[in-house]
């Protein structure tokens, strides 16, 4: 199996600025499976997560089968981490998107 991070654009797209390098899925100290490398992107809306789910969803790797010919070859993984930061009285709210 190959892993790659499809927030990077691979080689024959448009975006693309080299070949992602392939990746491992690893254990860390606290026993808890990652990938070291994967690019993470903040976002601020339900809408912003979505566009990066389908910009990756796009960069699967799809190949023909005799029964389906636009059948995709492979998984993909979407993981979300929230976050929750309380404002202080008197301290103006933080703004991601500068």
């Amino acid at each position: 199996d190959h892993i790659y991070d499809l927030l990077v654009p691979s080689k024959g797209t448009a975006e693309a600025s080299v070949k992602p390098a392939e990746l491992r899925v690893m254990e860390d100290a606290a026993g808890s499976v990652c990938v070291p490398g994967l690019t993470t992107k903040r976002v601020t809306s339900a809408q912003h997560a979505m566009q990066h789910q389908i910009r990756g969803s796009s960069m699967r790797t799809k190949a023909g089968t005799k029964l389906n010919a636009q059948s995709s070859r492979s998984h993909a993984v979407f993981t979300i981490m929230l976050c929750q930061q309380l404002q202080q009285e008197n301290l103006p709210a933080v703004d991601y998107n500068r």
